[in-house]
């Protein structure tokens, strides 16, 4: 059985679900290269105006994979200084930082994860690195990390800081608390919270609502936000002055004039 399903559905969505739910669908060596091609595939792919990521069973993702983590550590010993290979892991991290967690909140269309259940560790920062989280009611949310005395990896901790403040992020890093639904989206971690019965069907909704929409205009906004993070305000401006007029210039923004001139709802091609 594949640890990662996809699928590009014929309403835009590109789903991706992590499948191992005997292992709380713990974020295997295998699941963390599906997902990088995955998401470089659905990123790439016009036909693909939404990405939505999930998990089956009881849990979105419980965090890493510990018996393989043990098994490196176990390796490692053996071979002497843990020290000697402190740049190659640094490099190798840095790399799956930029292919998943950083190309879902760069990527030119709008990304969404589903949080079904347990939701730790990498696999929090994994949620954290969508552009819009939905929880359902049974979800459970932690950083996870302090419980492994680790500081947290996959942009955790700097999307933690942006959505709650750096008083908030310290605390649920440093206490590894774990939040339910309520609690998260009270923080502003979560920003829906659905009936877990519910979740899968409204989360789909959901979604097909952003891929029926102006997903170029979506790219753009995304462009200005991830921009704004490291532009003083005069260079925030133009950057969202130039988006602006690339909207105004597009296919999408035509036809949504047009379809307000004519009483009908537009038909959006992310053009």
């Amino acid at each position: 059985m594949p640890s990662l399903l996809s699928e590009k559905r014929a309403d835009g969505i590109g789903l991706v679900t992590f499948n191992q739910p005997e292992r709380m669908n713990a974020f295997s060596t295998e699941m963390n290269f599906a997902l990088r091609a995955v998401l470089a595939d659905f990123s790439m792919d016009p036909a693909v105006r939404c990405v939505m990521i999930t998990g089956t069973g009881k849990a979105f993702c419980a965090g890493a994979d510990l018996k393989r983590l043990n098994n490196t550590q176990t390796e490692t010993l053996k071979k002497g200084d843990p020290m000697e290979t402190f740049h190659e892991e640094v490099r190798a991290i840095r790399i799956g930082q930029e292919a998943s967690p950083l190309l879902l909140h760069t990527m030119p269309k709008p990304t969404v994860g589903v949080i079904n259940g347990y939701c730790i560790g990498v696999g929090f920062s994994l949620a954290l690195g969508c552009d819009i989280r939905l929880a359902g009611t049974e979800a459970k949310l932690s950083t996870g990390y302090r419980n492994l005395a680790l500081a947290g990896d996959y942009g955790g901790t700097y999307f933690l800081s942006k959505l709650v403040g750096d008083g908030i992020a310290r605390e649920l890093l440093f206490t590894g608390e774990m939040m339910d639904a309520e609690r998260a989206r009270s923080l502003g971690i979560v920003n829906r919270v659905y009936p877990q019965a519910e979740l899968q069907e409204r989360a789909l909704e959901f979604c097909r609502g952003l891929a029926e929409g102006p997903t170029l205009g979506m790219a753009l906004a995304k462009e200005n936000l991830s921009a704004f993070a490291s532009l003083g305000m005069k260079d925030a401006l133009d950057f969202e002055a130039r988006n602006m007029i690339l909207g105004m210039k597009s296919q999408d923004h035509y036809e949504a004039v047009r379809a307000f001139a004519e009483k009908r709802k537009p038909v959006f091609k992310g053009r």
